[in-house]
């Protein structure tokens, strides 16, 4: 590769990326000057009465539920989560083992045309290691030209500026959630599933917008091995500790070989990540979004810039952390902010997989209690931290509560919400 040639690659490669967040813009900015978002329920389409009320109760406040999520539609035929697992998500003490994780997606899929799951690898243990695409029924048809398009916008050595704007006119992004790369984080892989029921069965305006242009595809579990373990400790001595003092710690270890350490796994030794990183490589994903748990009540990341990185991907982070941002303090959520938490040095991160090929590596951190057990919660500022989590900051507009009880149901609220309003 010519000295000159490295910057216009990486200009290329993010151009596609670029393209579809400008359409993302004006659509925001027209819906904003008529006064309304995309409709979020279809009036002509029943709902889950059911669901709702125990929604509604598990949420311990008002304010920590959005009307992006405070429903649920039904569609004949197609089975939401609770007519699997026999619990809707978020239910107190709940937790879901891989298997039944597993056995729900593939379940969808079999009922639903806009639903795929496909087996990447397997884990240390055995496990299966997945990817769940959901779609519009002829996205999903067409899967694999849509996958040789985003494999000609990412090595465009080969493509002129010309003709790599025809290929993009032609072109779908590809968004890619992932829950559950540490164990002790459950809530992730527990949305994700109420999420790809919502993305297949509802006919509203917002989803129908989502499934029309964006191919969403989930890593339902990132360490499998490491959350059936997780889910057996807590069970074991976790289930009832339903204050903040009995939060101890989680099981020993997790993965085979991994703890928390399995997302510094710069090498890709582990099964799982390796898989991951295989089907990265034949799908190339414009956006990689990691769904962690750690600080209240959701921080979406932005900022710190890296160097060694295209300038672009900075731009198109704050871009997707404002409008959440934005977007949830409109719903009334207290707690949601960006700026100074994460950095996008290490390359030892999962997704850094995305960064290193000039797409945009995305994360949530939401609030959690290790578990489903729903517990007072009240914080104190970290010594020689920037600030304290409940000051009011430009990238912090309405903070969260000193004290607040916490549910597993109000965490899946704020990330469902917020990947939501980023698709």
């Amino acid at each position: 590769m010519s000295k000159g040639s490295a910057p216009v690659i990486r200009r290329t490669a993010a151009q596609f990326v670029s393209a579809i967040l400008v359409l993302i813009c004006i659509g925001s900015f027209l819906n904003s000057v008529s006064g309304r978002n995309p409709q979020s329920v279809e009036p002509n389409q029943p709902q889950d009465p059911g669901f709702a009320k125990m929604i509604r109760e598990w949420t311990t406040r008002p304010e920590f539920l959005s009307p992006l999520v405070n429903h649920l539609p039904v569609t004949q035929g197609v089975p939401s989560p609770n007519q699997v697992l026999n619990h809707h998500i978020g239910a107190p003490k709940t937790l879901t083992y891989y298997s039944d994780i597993l056995n729900y997606y593939r379940t969808l899929a079999s009922k639903s045309p806009r639903v795929k799951v496909a087996t990447i690898g397997k884990t240390d243990e055995g496990r299966d290691c997945v990817v769940v695409f959901v779609a519009a029924e002829e996205t999903l048809g067409n899967a694999e030209a849509y996958r040789g398009f985003l494999a000609q916008l990412a090595d465009p050595r080969r493509l002129n500026e010309a003709d790599a704007n025809q290929v993009i006119a032609k072109a779908k992004p590809v968004y890619h959630l992932i829950g559950g790369l540490h164990a002790a984080e459950t809530g992730a892989s527990e949305m994700l599933m109420e999420l790809a029921y919502r993305l297949a069965a509802d006919e509203s305006p917002l989803v129908r917008q989502i499934r029309d242009n964006v191919i969403v595809t989930i890593t339902p579990v990132a360490d499998p091995d490491g959350r059936d373990r997780y889910v057996d400790w807590y069970y074991r001595h976790l289930v009832d500790a339903d204050r903040e003092s009995g939060r101890t710690g989680g099981a020993p270890f997790w993965g085979k070989y991994v703890y928390h350490d399995n997302n510094r796994d710069i090498n890709y030794s582990q099964p799982a990540n390796r898989a991951l990183l295989d089907w990265y490589l034949q799908w190339h994903p414009p956006v990689m979004h990691d769904l962690h748990e750690s600080i209240p009540y959701l921080y979406t990341m932005s900022l710190r810039a890296n160097p060694a990185l295209d300038p672009m991907l900075y731009s198109e982070l704050q871009w997707f952390s404002n409008f959440e941002m934005s977007q949830l303090t409109k719903y009334g959520m207290p707690g949601v902010w960006a700026r100074p938490f994460a950095d996008m040095w290490s390359p030892a991160y999962l997704v850094y997989m995305s960064s290193n090929h000039n797409g945009l590596q995305r994360l949530y951190e939401v609030f959690g209690n290790g578990g489903a057990t729903t517990m007072k919660r009240s914080l104190v500022a970290a010594p020689g931290g920037p600030d304290p989590e409940t000051s009011q900051q430009w990238y912090r507009p309405v903070p969260p509560y000193p004290e607040a009880e916490w549910s597993i149901r109000n965490n899946i609220n704020y990330s469902e919400t917020g990947v939501l309003t980023a698709l």
